[in-house]
C-alpha cells in the first residue's frame, strides 16, 4: 500500500490567523494562491498515476481540505483516472478550542495558559489540552485509529491520497512510523505538498508546489 499525505493548499488563515476570530476553523477556505497550489498538486498526481492504478482520495470535512481534494479529483477526471473517494472525520485538524477565537487568550484564561506554558517549558506540550480543545496526544489517538482500522480495511486499494492538515499529517506520520512524541513538533509540511509512505516505509516529500508556502 502507498499513502500520499497531502497537506491542504494555502488557506486564508495561513495568511492571517485573525480570521479565526470571526469564522469557524472548519469554514476557512483556500486563498487565491492556495487554489493555484491545489491545481498544481492535482496535475502532479494525475501525471503520477496510470489508468490501471487503484486510487482512493480521502479528505477531512474542513472546507480547505475539501477544496484541495476537489482540485485533485478534477485533475484525475481530466486525465481519465478512475478513483473512489471518502471523507473522514478522523483526519480532521487538531481542535484548538478557545485558543482559536478568544481575544487575549492568556489574559482571559491565565490558569490554562500557565498550565500549557509549564508543559511547553518541559517539552511536554504534546500532552496539554487547551480549553474546549484536544491535545496532540488526543488527536493522534484518532489518527492511529484511521491508519489501523479505516485504511487497514482498504487493502484492496494500492494508492491512498490523504488530504489533511499540517498538525494532522505530522501526527499521521508519527503514528505510522512509530516515532516518539518528541518528533510531533517537527515543522509542518508545505501547503499542498505530497509526502509518500510505501508499505510503511517513509519515502519522504515527493512534491512541493512551485509557489510553496507554509
Amino acid at each position: 500500500m502507498k499513502i500520499y499525505f497531502v497537506r491542504h493548499a494555502q488557506s486564508t488563515a495561513n495568511i492571517d490567523a485573525n480570521v479565526l476570530k470571526t469564522a469557524t476553523n472548519m469554514s476557512i477556505g483556500l486563498s487565491d494562491v492556495g487554489v493555484e497550489q491545489a491545481n498544481e498538486t492535482g496535475r502532479f498526481l494525475s501525471d503520477h498515476f496510470s489508468p490501471s492504478d487503484s486510487i482512493k482520495v480521502w479528505n477531512s470535512p474542513y472546507n480547505r481540505t475539501r477544496q484541495t481534494a476537489n482540485a485533485i479529483k478534477d485533475s484525475f477526471g481530466k486525465a481519465k483516472l478512475k478513483f473512489s473517494e471518502e471523507e473522514s472525520i478522523y483526519i480532521a485538524e487538531r481542535q484548538f478550542g478557545l485558543v482559536d477565537d478568544v481575544a487575549d487568550y492568556h489574559k482571559n484564561y491565565p490558569y490554562e495558559a500557565k498550565h500549557w506554558q509549564m508543559h511547553k517549558e518541559h517539552s511536554h506540550d504534546y500532552f496539554a489540552r487547551p480549553p474546549l480543545g484536544e491535545s496532540g496526544f488526543d488527536m493522534c489517538l484518532r489518527l492511529d485509529f484511521f491508519l489501523k482500522h479505516v485504511l487497514g480495511a482498504e487493502r484492496t486499494i494500492e494508492n491512498h491520497i490523504v488530504v489533511s492538515h499540517g498538525a494532522a499529517i505530522r501526527g499521521l506520520l508519527m503514528m505510522n512510523q512509530k516515532w516518539t512524541y518528541e518528533k510531533f513538533n517537527k515543522p509542518n509540511p508545505f501547503n499542498a505538498s505530497v509526502t509518500l509512505v510505501k508499505d510503511n516505509n517513509l519515502e519522504g516529500c515527493i512534491f512541493v508546489p512551485s509557489n510553496a508556502t507554509v
